[in-house]
This record gives structure tokens, sequence and C-alpha cells, in this order.
């Protein structure tokens, strides 16, 4: 294994230990996109159609804010919308 495979595979395990912590605090609904194109076009667009639908929501993950900030900042939503990785265990 080399050192860019390495530190990739540290990088989704950490991302991975701060999505399930936060998971923990989460009462909200949560809409997770994922897949292999389109998840940013997707998540926004979905973020939007929420925010037109319900008021405030949260729209982050691997696009702008991470999921653990909204948590540690004690924000409340009506939605969260998350773009995310996939992960193959």
């Amino acid at each position: 294994m080399n050192c860019g495979t390495q530190r990739s595979e540290e990088e989704r395990n950490q991302n991975h230990r701060e999505i399930e912590l936060a998971f923990l605090f989460i009462k909200e609904p949560i809409i997770a996109i994922t897949g292999t194109n389109g998840k940013t076009t997707t998540t926004t667009l979905i973020g939007e159609i929420f925010n037109k639908a319900f008021g405030d929501v949260f729209v982050g993950g691997n696009i702008g804010t991470p999921l653990i900030r909204y948590v540690t900042e004690n924000r409340k939503t009506s939605h969260i919308v998350l773009e995310m990785k996939q992960f193959s265990a």
C-alpha cells in the first residue's frame, strides 16, 4: 500500500467516525446523498427545495459545513441534507 492510499483510508476513517459521532446527537430527519456523479448538484438542489418547503435546512457534509460542526454549534433545523462519500467495509 502506498502512502497516498494509506492517507486516503485514514481520512475516510476519520470522516466516517465524525459522521457516526454526529448521528448520535441529531434528531432531525437526514437526507444523505451518495453516489459517483452529481452528488453536489443533487445535494444543493434538494437543499433548496427543502428550504422553500420547510424553512431553515442544514446543507453540508462534503460540501460546505461538516456535519459535526452542526452538532458542536448546537444548531437546530427542520431537516439535514448531506453530501456523503460512500464507505466500504
